[in-house]
């Protein structure tokens, strides 16, 4: 009888350790669902207190999903929706203020959070011209590409230059052909010009 007993009180931890195997090889729970990952757990974690920007982020789970989870990760206390008051101050300053006079109207909130409810809402920042490098053929190349609102690996791509322009090639040396070819790409001419010498060449 005790060998029996011993026996019918295994029976229920060996089913429930073939369970967590089984669902740890198929990515799924016991209802077909698939599991939670940790790179989603950090969005949780980092979200919690932004439900909309959770929805956003998590696409493929629901929000009653996303609400079940942040209940048992015991993340729903601090729940602090934004005020419209909030918004509309984060809308005035999100365009213009400084970054640290934007960040200093919210002490309460993580800069991570106030970026992605600014961008869940629509709101940019005033994009920043590239910095100027002291080279007058890049510099031009890099205010087309600002006009043109084009990033550096776009003008990559677009030229064949590979790496030349993202990571800063000129600092090492001029490529001409990289550099003729971006500005073939953005649309411009490669005009020569002579110095006006007094004398014939080789003079």
């Amino acid at each position: 009888m005790r060998l029996s007993s011993r026996a019918g009180q295994q029976q229920p931890v060996l089913q429930l350790e073939r369970n967590r195997r089984k669902m740890a090889r198929l990515g799924l729970n016991l209802n077909r669902k698939k599991l939670w990952t940790e790179e989603e757990l950090d969005v949780v974690r980092s979200f919690s207190n932004e439900p909309l920007i959770l929805n956003q982020r998590l696409p493929h789970r629901t929000p009653k999903a996303i609400a079940h989870k942040r209940l048992i990760m015991g993340l729903t206390k601090t729940l602090h929706l934004w005020t419209p008051a909030e918004v509309s101050r984060l809308r005035k300053l999100y365009g213009t203020a400084p970054a640290e006079e934007l960040y200093a109207a919210f002490p309460d909130r993580p800069r991570e959070i106030v970026r992605q409810s600014a961008q869940y809402r629509g709101f940019r920042r005033p994009r920043k011209p590239y910095k100027i490098v002291g080279i007058d053929i890049v510099d031009t190349i890099r205010r087309r590409c600002f006009e043109y609102r084009l990033t550096m690996s776009d003008l990559d791509a677009m030229a064949g230059s590979k790496f030349f322009f993202r990571c800063h090639g000129w600092k090492r040396a001029l490529n001409y052909r990289y550099l003729a070819s971006a500005i073939e790409a953005l649309d411009g001419k490669i005009v020569v010009r002579w110095d006006e010498e007094s004398g014939e060449p080789g003079e």
